[in-house]
């Protein structure tokens, strides 16, 4: 009896495989999808009466959570044998929903720390983790001794997936942003829903690699509808009204940076320190290289595909050469040290911080600076890219 309910339900059809394994997993500040899985587990626990009343609880308290009315419907069918009408594209979407939310299994739970943040400072409260494959934005809460997720919120991104770099593509890009301005509902349509948040797209790295488009936002969702399917959009990350109204506390204008990335890869809190550890010793090198006054292991560190907004290899090495002579000492301090692992792309992190730098004939001090890091084939750490 149980597998003809199973099958005749359009939406546990998609997912029912995973249904038993995190049913019992909830996540911070999305209660619709706390009760869609509680009433998939009494699914499969053969109980559809109980099922049928959190399917209802569940639809009137989110009339627009389009996954929950359809399992509503469903059940209301099979209760009073009935055959579901079906929309076949409105089903697909729906599906697709189904597949993202339920499939999906946080991994933060057994103490893990996302690889992609290497160390923050007290610059930011928070960090947005984007995980592109499995529509889920993670809140990431920094503690001083290492990040801490403290939730997650399913997320639609654009409708030919991820990895941006033209202008119309419909993709959502992937890299380190920050978040520049709060959009108000008011000043905005109502695809928007509750707000919007814009991201500095194109960055630095974009710009570099020859990437266009412009107006990437994270934005909410119409208020008849709850959520949209996972993809969904021209490019832009999607959540509900809900958790748009969440985030506003935890913004920092300006600051929280927002990393989207395809996969993230998780570590145990020793491996994450290893890690930052390593990273660190890069940049301390660095510093310290260049108060050496040693002008042939300074360049060294840098790579021969080396850009900065005014010089590349060539004229960096020149540069270097040219000053290095005339520097009776060299003083560099560096503060407020963020380092991320820098979303698809090979062996290479960013290190953003404050310098301070004084010299016999020039002194420079609280200059923002980012420095892209590149492991290149001889196993060797070199800037490959430079902001000031």
């Amino acid at each position: 009896m149980v597998q003809k309910i199973i099958k005749t339900l359009l939406f546990t059809i998609a997912f029912t495989a995973y249904a038993q394994d995190h049913s019992k997993v909830f996540h911070l500040h999305d209660d619709a999808e706390k009760q869609l899985k509680q009433a998939i587990k009494r699914v499969n626990e053969q109980n559809i009466v109980e099922a049928l009343n959190l399917s209802r609880n569940l639809v009137e308290k989110y009339p627009g959570f389009k996954l929950g009315q359809l399992m509503y419907g469903d059940l209301l069918a099979i209760h009073s044998n009935v055959q579901p009408i079906i929309n076949k594209k409105a089903i697909d979407d729906i599906r697709n929903e189904a597949i993202a939310r339920v499939k999906f299994k946080p991994k933060y739970n057994n103490n893990l720390i996302p690889k992609s943040i290497v160390k923050l400072s007290n610059n930011y409260p928070y960090v947005f983790l984007i995980e592109a494959q499995t529509y889920r934005m993670y809140i990431v809460k920094n503690d001083m001794k290492h990040p801490v997720v403290v939730a997650d919120h399913y997320v639609s991104i654009g409708k030919k997936g991820s990895g941006k770099k033209s202008t119309g593509d419909n993709k959502t890009p992937l890299g380190i942003y920050t978040i520049l301005e709060t959009l108000h509902d008011d000043d905005l349509p109502e695809l928007y829903g509750n707000g919007a948040y814009t991201l500095d797209y194109p960055n630095t790295w974009d710009i570099e690699k020859g990437h266009t488009g412009y107006g990437i936002w994270i934005h909410g969702v119409p208020r008849d509808t709850y959520s949209r399917p996972p993809k969904d959009s021209e490019g832009c990350v999607v959540l509900s009204n809900l958790a748009i109204d969440n985030l506003k506390n935890i913004i920092a204008l300006g600051k929280t940076p927002v990393l989207i990335t395809n996969k993230i890869i998780w570590l145990t809190p020793e491996k994450w320190e290893l890690q930052s550890k390593q990273a660190l010793d890069v940049l301390e090198n660095w510093r310290e290289t260049w108060q050496s006054l040693n002008a042939k292991n300074f360049i060294e560190l840098h790579s021969k595909k080396f850009r900065s907004k005014n010089q590349n290899y060539s004229d960096r090495k020149k540069h270097i050469k040219r000053i290095t002579p005339k520097k009776e000492y060299i003083n560099v301090e560096v503060n407020n040290i963020d380092m991320f692992l820098y979303p698809d792309q090979k062996n290479m992190f960013v290190a953003k911080f404050t310098q301070d730098y004084e010299s016999n004939n020039f002194v420079a001090a609280g200059e923002e600076k980012e420095l892209y890091w590149k492991l290149e084939k001889d196993n060797k750490w070199r800037i490959i890219l430079e902001k000031m």
